[in-house]
C-alpha cells in the first residue's frame, strides 16, 4: 500500500462515522420511549400475563412455602410411621425366631429325655452265646426278631467277637450299630 491509498481509506472511514453519527442522531434511532401503566398493560395483554402487587406476590409465595412446608411435614409424619411399623415387624419376627427357638430346645429336651427312657443296657457275661444276647436284646424292644439278628451276626462273621461287660442301647438301632457296640 502506499500513502495515497492508505490517505483515501482514512478518509473514506471517517466520512462513513460522520454519516452514521448523523443518521443515529437525526433519525428516530434516539427516541427512548417511555414506559406508562398503558404500555404496561398493552405488553402484559398481549401476551397473555398478569401483573402482581407485592403484596399480592409476597401473599402467593408465603402460602407456597407453607403449602410445601405441610407436605415436607406429612412426608416425615409418614416416613416415622412407616419405621415404626418396620420396628413392630422386626420385634414381632425376632419374637417369633425366640419362640422357634424356645420349642426348638424343648423339643430337643424332650428327644433327649425319650432316648433316656429308651436306653438299655445289656450285660454279656462269660459263656454266654449269641443267641442268649439276641433273646435279651429283643425282650427288652431293641431289635424285633432275635433270629433275624443271629443271621445278621452269622453272616458278618461277628458272632464271636461279642465283647464281655455291659452294653447300652437305644430303641430305634440298627443291626449294623447294635454289632458295633456289642464287638467294640
Amino acid at each position: 500500500m502506499n500513502k495515497k491509498t492508505l490517505q483515501s481509506f482514512a478518509a473514506g472511514m471517517i466520512l462513513s462515522t460522520a454519516v452514521l453519527t448523523i443518521t443515529f442522531y437525526l433519525g428516530d434511532y434516539n427516541k427512548s420511549q417511555a414506559v406508562t401503566k398503558t404500555t404496561v398493560d398493552q405488553y402484559l395483554d398481549k401476551n397473555d400475563l398478569v401483573s402482581l402487587e407485592k403484596e399480592q406476590f409476597d401473599r402467593l409465595t408465603e402460602r407456597e412455602e407453607v403449602a410445601k412446608a405441610a407436605e415436607e411435614a406429612k412426608a416425615e409424619e409418614e416416613a416415622e410411621k412407616k419405621a415404626a411399623e418396620e420396628a413392630k415387624a422386626e420385634e414381632e419376627a425376632e419374637k417369633k425366631a425366640a419362640e422357634e427357638a424356645k420349642a426348638e430346645e424343648e423339643a430337643e429336651k424332650k428327644a433327649a429325655e425319650e432316648a433316656k427312657a429308651t436306653e438299655v443296657t445289656i450285660t454279656i457275661k462269660e459263656g454266654m452265646v449269641p443267641s442268649e444276647v439276641a433273646n435279651q436284646l429283643e425282650s427288652a424292644g431293641i431289635i424285633s426278631s432275635a433270629e433275624k439278628f443271629i443271621s445278621y451276626m452269622e453272616n458278618n462273621e461277628l458272632e464271636n467277637y461279642l465283647q464281655l461287660g455291659s452294653h447300652k442301647f437305644t430303641k430305634g438301632m440298627d443291626y449294623d450299630e447294635i454289632a458295633k457296640v456289642l464287638t467294640d
